[in-house]
Formats: C-alpha cells, structure tokens, sequence
C-alpha cells in the first residue's frame, strides 16, 4: 500500500525522537487499517524517510517534526509545502548502521553516555535512510548524527530493531587536545590520514612502543595510536580512584613498522608487549580491538627536534633505591618516543612520564634519542599502582597429551561449521579450565580471532533474570563488533542447567530460570550466525552433556562433544616427567633413584587425573624434604601413595587399601574362585600376553546360586586378590523417580569406573535392577537395562571395566543381558558339599581346633550353607563367652580389691590407706588379680559348644526353596536353553511373573 498527499510542514519541539506526527483524518486511517505503527515508514519530498510517533500533530491538519531535527535535515523549514508518501515495510530490519557525530560535542556527548545510546537510538528511529541526519535525546541533551552506511550495502534506507548493531564512528576535537593545559606545545601540524584497524597479536620482542601493520597499508612512519573499548570492557581512569597523579593518557605517539606480506592481515595492526600495556593499563591484550590510528604528515616528525634542554620526570608507584632508578632510565631510554603522562610497566612498577621543557611547559610528544640534552627525576606516587592490573591474568600450563585441543583449535577457526558451538565435557579437575585458558591463548598468539573467556561458576552472585539476559546480549554485541570471536563458557552447566523433570509434575519445568537463560542464548547466537556465519564460536565446559539444558542442543547450537577422560598410562609418565621438572610443580627438579622411574609411578597412579598427578609429585618432594632427601626413593614414594587419595577416587575407595577379605579365607567354590582369576586377574598379570589377543576379552560374570553361599564375599574379595578397583551397586542407588535420570546413574556409574580402572563394577541382586523388559508398568527398569546393554556391548567397550553381577535368581534377569559380550559367564556358587563345608569351617575356625571335631560338625551340617556355617560358629562362640563370664565371677567372688599406692617422702599408714581408697571410683569388675595372670584361661571354642550351638541352628534355606532353586540352577546349566526375550503371554515357567509389583 502506497499512499500519496499533500500537507503544510510545521515544528514542534514535544516530539523527542526521529518520527513526525500527521493530520487526525490520516491517523485515523492508519488506526483502522490494524498494521502496527512502527511497520509504516514515510517519505517527505522523495528524499527523508521517517516514522510516525502515533500522535496527531496539534493543529489536526498539519506535518509536524522535531525543529533540530527540521534544521539538519536541509530543506526543511515551518509552513513549507512538502509532499508525503507513506507505506508498510515488508522486508527485514537492518543488520548494521554506521553513524558519526556531526561534532565533536556530540562524540564527547556520546562517549559518556555510550550504555544508554543504542536503546535510545533504536527506541527514537524506527526508519533510518543513508547520508541523512539522525538525532537522539539523552535527558536533556541531543546528540546529532550522521548515518553514513548500512548493512546489507546494496540498502539506502530501512527499519531498525532490537537485532540492529550501531556503530558509531569516533571524532575527535584536535584542537582541544591540542590546547590542553597552560604553555602546552603541540607538535601535531597535520594528522592527514586517520583509520581504524583491527589489533592482532604479533610477537616480537623489543622494548620500544611500535606498531605493525601491512606493508601494503603503511602510510607514514610516525603516528597517534589509541584503542576505542566498548561495553564492559570499558575502562574510565578517574581522579577520584587516583587523587595525587594526573590522568594517565591513552593515546600515545609511536613508530609504525611494515610488516611483510602475510604476516600482518590487511585492516589489522599488531602492536609490541609495552604498546599494549601502555593503552591498555587495565585489559589484558586481545584480538579484535578496534584501533584508530592517526598518521602523522612529514612536517610533524621527528617530534621535538629543536627541543635541547628537558627535564623527564619518572612517577614510580613503588618505593625504589638508586639501582632501580638507573634500570628505570635505561628502560625509558629504549622506549625512545614519550608521550607526556604515558603509563609503562617495568619490573611490577607503574612508571608514569611526565617531560618538561626547558621553558617549564609540557610536551606533547617527545622522541629522546632527538633531544640534545635531557635528566631524569624520580618521585613517588603510589597511588599510580591503582591504575594497572594489578594481576595480569596467566594461562594455567596445560600439557598437551592427547589431539582433543588442536581439534578444538581447528573447529572454532574454521570458517564453516556444522554449529557454532561444542561442548568439552570431562569431570572436576580434568583440566577444562586448563584447556581453554590455554586454548585462548593459542588464539590470540596464533590466529585473529577475538576471545572472551567467561567463567560462569563466578556468576552465580549475579543470578537475576534481568541482568543474565542483559549480560548475554552483550556477550553477542561484543562477539560481533570484534567478530570474528570465540566465547569460552567454562562451567556452562552452572548457569545454563539441564534440571531434572520430575514425571508427576503436569507442567514440567519448561519456565525455570536455566531454561529461560538457555533459550536466549540460542536465539541470540541464531540471529548472529544469520548475519555471518562465522562470526561466532563458542565452546562450553561442563560437567556432563546431561547437565547442560536441552535447549542448546535442539536449536543445534552444540552438535560436536569432546571428551576429557583420565590420561592412559603413557601420558601419566609423560605428565609425571613434566611435573617432577623445575618451575612446573616444584620449584626445584625432583630426581628419581635408580631403581624407580616415571613409568613405574605411571603404572601405580592408575586413575589419576592431571590435577592429581600434579599433587602428588608435590606431596612426594615434601616427603623427599622431610627425609632429608633430595632423591625420590621407592620408601618415600610408596609411603606417599599409601598416604594419598585422587579426587576420583574420593567415591569409590581403591580395594588396593582395603584388604579387610583375604582371598585365601573363602573355602571351597573352586570353580567361582578359578573363573574369576582368569577373567580378573590373568590380563593384568599377563597384560603383554592379553594385549596381543585379535578377540575381546571377557569382561562380565554372573555369580548366581543359593543364599548365603559367598557370592557377595567372593566379589568382595577378588578385587583385593587381583589389585582392582571396587564400586559395589546397590539396586536402590540406581532407580531414581525422575525422567532419564536413572539411565543417568548407569553412565556416571561407568565412567565413574573409567576413571579408576582397572576397576570392578559389582551389582549385588542384580535381578532387582534388571528384571525382564515388559514387566514394569512404570518403564524404569526396562530403561535401565536399555542403558546397561549400551554401557556393557555398545560400540565403545569396556577396557579396564569389568562387571560382576550376583543373584539368586537369575531366571529373573533380561535374557539380552546373558548373550557374549554382556555377562558372558555364568558362574554358580552352590551348596557345599560335606568336604567344601570342612574347608569353610577351617578357614573360620580357630586354628587349635581338632580337625576331627570339624569333621563330624561338617558331616551334621547337611544344606547348610557357608552363611550358615558363619551363624553356627558365632553361636558357639557366644556360648563361650557367657560361660567364660559365669567363670570370671566366681573366680572374683571371694577376693577383696588390694589398692596399691605410694606416699612420696614419707611412710604409708592405714589411715592413708583409707583416704587414697576413698578418693577412687567403685569398681564393678576387679581385674588386678586378672592382670597378673591368676584368672580363667583364654576362652575358646570346644566340639560341646559347637554341639549346643547345632541345636540352635537350621539351615537358611529350606528343603521345599532348595528344591526349587535347583530346579531354576539346571535351567541355566542346560546347554540347550535359548535367550529368547517373552512374547507377551502370561509364561507358566519356572521364575516367571507378571510385574515385580
């Protein structure tokens, strides 16, 4: 719809923004009409497009428009005829406009209010049109620009929004620089040339102030360098944080270098390690900056040549003696070109320069190697140490022993991603924060991208909707002004957090804050990469991909995972080697006697991540000073890893400290014992052997039989025999009432066990966990034993993880969890026979027992089982006890308690007898007689306690239950039984159930 008329021009100082107000008979016609107002753009003569407020002008008849606004837009003037023509705006907003001040009031105007610039401009304008006048109101204040570009290039006027970018071109009065402060002489006679540059890094060491850009873009030698910050990264020296010292200057005269084709990229300049701390006193250096540069004409430089007599003074931030004042000198002098109230860092001191002229007034800029005579004066200013970062920040070492950062490094500075973002994923102190710190790094000193590391953990004070969604916006306005940028999100699943679904909840948790928080981003980084594709990357750290929201995914933010696992044993001895060397962990090297090397402590530390590794060296040159050695000996380092818990293993206590069941106690189950040492035992022991077998290994057993009968004590066991890792599962541990959240636990179970492998995984009842699918109404089960057959057989494998499973019930368990590859053996622990029930009750029994009388008790004890036989003993020995009591009293009944005691320095008397008796608590039980010897003999159990304690015992199990389960035993024995999963009839088998309700 395009609509043309014709109208009187009139001025109106009410209207506040970039739009006019019409006739009432219009206003009432785009009322009707039901387009929203801020769709309709006008244009007034075929040259000026503007908006429309949605007021009617005040006569009703007339064109009314802001009077500055009237006078910049030239031709504009009260009661002027002009013709207007108006439409709807179809198309999309504006990704970029460009503006510059009209003045440089307006650039002075705009700097300090640049935070609330941006929204007003875009609340004020809704149509901008190229090469025409835009104002805003800031209070009372108007700031006038011109709009000199847009984006897409091939538009000439267009609608601006929220996901509109202003940029602002900078303009600076040069003749107020110039004017400052009484007597100032300034020896800027032409700046012919200005420009704005991206900053790179460059690497090379000189202590001058120099400034590198492409030979090809080398306009003059000498020139103004200063960086505009924006956002956050905007940093405001003012005299209140710093009262006795004037304000620093961060626009600084320096050389400009050529630098040779393809090493500096065009539009980009690099600047030296002082430059950067000289402009940038407050940031640590980046890519992506935005430097203007202000080249200086032939008649400008060398500066100050016809200067002969100066006084340079050096404000010190620090207390200083004579040798630092001479290495100060010698510094300044390198520098060579000096701007007057520079800041320079040197040796941890703040140095601000201050130079005078031999007529007392200050210089500009001066280079000192032109002046004929100069002298230097120290003072001190402590203040001066406010005005740098008082930490710079450091990059954490990180040793790269496996390709998952050169990986990282490749995704994130290639031009063409399947998604802009990926996830590293690894538990606490993997070295994620490591990574990326180093990863930042590696991008500022190797490639132009722009990086922002972002802890999210330390945001957590600031956790309010409105200032995380503000925060991320700015996140996305920075990427994109420096672009291109990669934002490293350490500890993402702090603020943008998967959180549980409980399922009896109707509405979910789909309005929480994370939820919330994630949504944004997505979008936000959605519209980003629409205007160019590679303007952003970013890479999140978490904990888990489950712990990072959804959100994140389904919006294909996150397509690529990479994953920090325990180092292997090869990059543990290349850590240990790194570790033990000066400056690293120690501050001297740590050497290794003769008989001990980083491939043994490589060997022992199984399961340590590097942050472990890196405290356990440090523990070891600690116990090395203790001794009062300067060598690690095999004393000292099996002292300290017997005394040392990792942080993995906080969870999941090691079994190679814990050898509370000896294997060698555990009487009879031969077969059990003998199976399990071939699968656990034999390719840790042979590992050279096991390592070159073409076929997978054995990694799962089935301990079932009757209760009681060791299963629980065999596992418990083994790993103690074999020198593994233990985590025992109770079935209650693994079930959880939230959606996936079991499955969950499965997986933090596995690589839980990853972490410390080799390591044993044993599920006590394991029937209770992995029941047959399809008899579980509410479908947790069937879940879980969808993510065990993943864990156990799916396409990674265990390597080092092996599971043991026992059960009494094993007709129970999913039939697809017993195929090869799975549980692979099924081993049963069954009654023990009369000569296996000899052998347990050996192995409990007192060694002086008569191995006649354990004889005829083993012979008595038919279906007992070694539970049983446990119960049997520890009756027989309370017996014992009780009779050994009734002795005791006895014994003690007719004796009278004999106090002893001494008087010092003199004879003892009844009288003192009594006293000391009177001073002593009454005792129930005397034992004086007891400690020299004269009371009953050690107790101990006899064939007769043994006897009586037969009398009170029965077996466990009874004959109708033996029967039973026997029947169940030679169902898994039969080589003919097949694994086929139920049909979905009601079975009529043994063990079968409609639901474990």
């Amino acid at each position: 719809m395009i609509k043309q008329l014709s109208a009187s021009l009139q001025l109106n100082g009410e209207i506040r923004s970039n739009c006019i107000r019409l006739p009432s008979h219009l206003c009432d016609f785009l009322y009707e009409s039901g387009v929203p107002l801020q769709d309709y753009w006008f244009n007034i003569d075929d040259r000026f497009f503007l908006s429309w407020d949605g007021f009617d002008s005040k006569d009703g008849e007339t064109v009314e428009i802001n009077p500055i606004l009237a006078k910049h837009l030239h031709g504009l003037e009260a009661n002027k005829k002009i013709r207007l023509s108006m439409g709807v705006f179809h198309g999309d907003i504006l990704k970029e406009v460009h503006v510059s001040p009209l003045t440089s009031d307006d650039w002075e105007i705009m700097e300090g209010n640049a935070n609330l610039l941006r929204n007003e401009i875009i609340r004020q304008a809704k149509i901008v049109s190229l090469g025409n006048a835009l104002i805003c109101y800031i209070g009372n204040v108007t700031c006038n620009f011109k709009v000199d570009s847009l984006v897409p290039a091939k538009s000439t006027w267009g609608k601006i929004g929220e996901g509109t970018l202003v940029i602002v071109q900078p303009r600076v009065n040069t003749e107020r620089l110039s004017n400052r402060g009484r007597g100032a002489r300034d020896n800027i006679t032409s700046v012919y040339y200005r420009t704005l540059a991206r900053s790179v890094s460059y690497d090379k060491n000189t202590d001058q102030l120099l400034a590198f850009v492409n030979d090809d873009e080398l306009v003059s030698a000498y020139a103004y360098v200063s960086i505009l910050l924006n956002g956050p990264q905007k940093t405001s020296h003012s005299k209140k944080a710093v009262k006795n010292s004037s304000e620093p200057t961060l626009r600084i005269g320096m050389k400009i270098v050529g630098s040779p084709r393809g090493r500096i990229p065009p539009k980009h300049i690099a600047l030296s390690g002082n430059a950067w701390k000289s402009l940038l006193p407050k940031e640590d250096k980046n890519n992506g900056l935005i430097v203007k540069v202000e080249y200086l004409g032939e008649d400008s430089v060398p500066w100050f040549n016809d200067v002969k007599d100066m006084t340079v003074q050096i404000k010190h931030s620090l207390k200083v003696q004579d040798e630092d004042k001479r290495d100060s000198e010698v510094f300044v002098q390198n520098i060579d070109i000096l701007t007057n109230r520079m800041l320079l860092l040197h040796s941890g001191d703040v140095l601000q320069i201050e130079h005078l002229t031999e007529e007392k007034s200050h210089c500009s800029t001066v280079q000192l190697s032109s002046v004929s005579s100069y002298q230097f004066v120290h003072t001190v200013c402590s203040e001066n140490k406010l005005l740098y970062l008082d930490n710079a920040p450091t990059t954490p070492q990180y040793l790269e022993t496996n390709d998952i950062l050169p990986k990282i490094e490749t995704y994130v500075t290639s031009p063409v991603v399947p998604s802009p973002g990926i996830l590293l994923e690894g538990k606490e102190k993997t070295g994620k924060t490591s990574l990326l710190l180093t990863l930042r790094a590696r991008l500022l000193s190797r490639h132009v991208q722009h990086a922002i590391y972002i802890d999210c953990e330390t945001l957590s004070e600031s956790f309010h909707f409105e200032k995380m969604k503000s925060m991320i916006n700015e996140w996305c306005k920075l990427a994109y002004l420096h672009k291109p940028t990669v934002l490293l999100l350490d500890n993402a699943d702090f603020v943008f957090t998967q959180l549980k679904t409980d399922p009896s909840a109707s509405n979910g948790n789909t309005n929480t804050l994370p939820n919330k928080l994630s949504n944004i981003l997505a979008n936000s980084v959605v519209k980003l990469i629409a205007r160019a594709q590679s303007s952003l990357r970013i890479v999140f750290s978490a904990a888990h991909r489950e712990t990072l929201n959804n959100a994140l995914f389904e919006t294909h933010v996150i397509s690529e995972t990479f994953c920090l696992k325990s180092p292997s044993k090869t990059e543990r001895a290349d850590l240990v080697g790194h570790y033990l060397c000066e400056g690293n962990a120690l501050p001297t090297s740590l050497k290794l006697c003769d008989t001990l090397d980083v491939s043994d402590i490589a060997s022992e530390t199984e399961g340590y991540f590097p942050f472990d590794l890196k405290n356990f060296v440090i523990k070891c040159h600690y116990g090395c000073q203790m001794a009062g050695s300067s060598i690690l000996t095999n004393e000292i380092f099996e002292k300290t890893l017997s005394q040392f818990t990792p942080i993995s293993f906080q969870s999941a206590p090691s079994s190679k400290t814990n050898r509370a069941v000896k294997w060698e106690k555990i009487g009879a189950l031969f077969e059990a014992k003998r199976t399990l040492l071939e699968t656990l035992e034999w390719p840790v022991k042979y590992a050279p052997i096991f390592q070159n077998c073409p076929l997978r290994l054995r990694s799962g057993i089935l301990l079932y039989g009757y209760p009681g009968c060791g299963k629980t004590l065999l596992a418990t066991a083994v790993a103690s025999q074999c020198g593994l890792n233990f985590i025992s599962v109770k079935g209650p541990e693994i079930l959880d009432k939230y959606i996936g959240a079991s499955e969950q636990n499965i997986r933090d179970l596995f690589e839980r066990a990853e972490a410390i492998k080799p390591c044993i995984i044993f599920f006590d009842e394991f029937d209770s966990i992995a029941p047959k699918r399809g008899h579980d109404s509410t479908g947790v089960t069937d879940r879980v034993v969808n993510q065990l057959l993943t864990q156990m057989d799916g396409a990674e494998g265990l390597d080092g993880v092996y599971v043991l499973a026992a059960t009494s019930r094993p007709d129970l368990i999913d039939p697809a969890l017993l195929r090869p590859g799975r549980l692979d053996k099924s081993v049963l622990c069954g009654m023990p026979t009369e000569p296996e029930r000899l052998l347990i009750l050996r192995s409990i029994a007192d060694p002086s027992m008569a191995d006649a009388h354990l004889s005829e008790i083993a012979r008595r004890t038919q279906n007992y089982s070694g539970a049983d036989l446990q119960a049997l003993y520890s009756n027989a020995h309370l017996r014992v006890v009780h009779r050994t009591l009734r002795q005791m009293n006895l014994h003690h009944a007719g004796t009278s308690n004999k106090l002893q005691f001494t008087v010092i320095n003199g004879q003892a008397t009844a009288a003192d007898a009594a006293h000391a008796a009177s001073l002593l608590p009454q005792r129930d039980t005397p034992a004086g007689d007891d400690a020299q010897g004269t009371g009953p003999d050690t107790p101990s159990i006899t064939l007769s306690d043994l006897e009586e304690s037969l009398k009170e015992t029965k077996p466990s199990i009874s004959l109708h239950e033996l029967h039973r389960l026997s029947r169940i035993y030679s169902q898994m024995d039969d080589v003919d039984r097949t694994g086929q999963l139920p049909t979905g009839q009601a079975p009529d088998h043994v063990g079968s159930r409609l639901s474990l309700m």
